[in-house]
């Protein structure tokens, strides 16, 4: 029984000693002042410049796996802890840049990734780094407050829906080309998904003849912002398509129909470009319907699955071709109005009028008669 309560408490402890002892291979402690102080083992880190609250360079030799660096900075008066920015002096075809870990534990990263966790505020600033290895690195510890200072391409390729644009920093940024029309509030956005030094933007989704307004965000890893003033353009004008021609064949427009089963049926023409089924659209009292609807690439049929409704009943026909010219055609049409020998019914104006005519009628005969 004392075994097992041992074990127990053993094993309550474990997660606490494992949080309480981290693997750190070396700290690094700045003050706003003054010299780094490095404490590590083995000679795994030395420092080779330092130029306080500016510039830190240190040698790193890691032997194996990743190396785990500590930095402590305190009285460096920032205004957010990651302007403290680490990056590795590598060649130009390797990323200098640490990916970033939601959590402290960076000695659990996976293959040779370098990430970094920061926390604090921009007087007290605790990073941990893991740095991939076996090599001798340089890692840079820099101060940046200063936005990226960025050079635009010249708008290109402006067609009546789009448009391409390329950019370029000084530095590792994200980009952000935003995008309205003239006259709206809100920006859409096109965020780039790295940090980078150059830019690519390939907009879609404008509207033809249009004008718009665009802006560039630029972002650094220290969350420096420039932006950039707004510039207008118009998009190309949108290109004259074919339009499809509707012609109506029953019920007729205006026309008076017993109760009972009704169709619809129209013919669409297109000879320069197609309509296939999915460019047709029916609606029927103001209701866009699908079931009861067939279209065999020229006549288009609409059978209701229920008797009509006696009074005024509305349709309306849409189709888009290939090329995205698009017809239409709305009529009405009026179900059982009308007796079975055709005879319109009167309507209830008509039924007032004739009982107001056989009143006064009633009314001049009797006057007639008393005379």
């Amino acid at each position: 029984m004392r075994l097992l309560l041992v074990l127990a408490t053993l094993a309550m402890l474990a997660p606490l000693a494992a949080g309480q002892s981290a693997p750190i291979d070396a700290t690094i402690r700045i003050d706003g002042d003054g010299d780094p102080v490095v404490e590590t083992r083995g000679g795994l880190v030395r420092l080779l410049e330092s130029a306080p609250g500016a510039l830190y360079r240190f040698e790193l030799r890691i032997p194996e796996g990743h190396m785990i660096v500590e930095v402590r900075a305190n009285g460096l008066g920032l205004e957010r802890p990651r302007q403290l920015t680490p990056s590795l002096e590598l060649n130009e075809t390797q990323y200098p840049l640490f990916v970033d870990l939601p959590n402290d534990r960076v000695w659990e990263v996976e293959g040779r990734a370098n990430v970094v966790h920061v926390n604090g505020t921009g007087d007290a600033i605790v990073t941990r780094l893991a740095v991939a290895g076996p090599r001798n690195v340089t890692l840079r510890l820099e101060v940046d407050t200063q936005p990226p200072v960025a050079t635009l391409g010249e708008r290109q390729n402006i067609t009546h829906i789009g448009f391409y644009q390329e950019s370029w920093t000084d530095e590792f940024a994200l980009a952000d080309l935003q995008v309205r029309r003239v006259g709206a509030s809100d920006w859409v956005q096109n965020p780039t998904p790295d940090y980078h030094v150059y830019q690519r933007f390939p907009v879609q989704g404008l509207d033809g003849g249009t004008e718009y307004e665009t802006r560039f965000v630029f972002t650094d890893w220290a969350g420096n912002e420039n932006i950039t003033p707004v510039e207008r353009f118009t998009t190309a004008p949108s290109p004259v398509h074919p339009v499809p021609t509707i012609t109506i064949l029953s019920p007729e427009p205006n026309a008076t129909v017993p109760a009972g089963v009704v169709t619809v049926r129209a013919r669409i023409d297109s000879p320069e470009s197609p309509v296939g089924p999915e460019g047709v659209r029916l609606f029927f009292d103001l209701r866009e319907t699908t079931e009861g609807v067939t279209f065999d690439g020229t006549e288009v049929t609409y059978t209701p699955t229920t008797a009509l409704a006696r009074g005024i009943h509305r349709v309306s026909i849409e189709a888009t071709n290939e090329l995205g010219g698009r017809g239409s055609a709305r009529w009405s049409f009026v179900v059982g109005s009308a007796d079975e020998n055709g005879t319109p019914l009167p309507t209830p104006l008509a039924i007032l009028v004739l009982a107001l005519s056989a009143a006064l009628a009633r009314d001049m005969s009797r006057a007639h008669r008393q005379r």
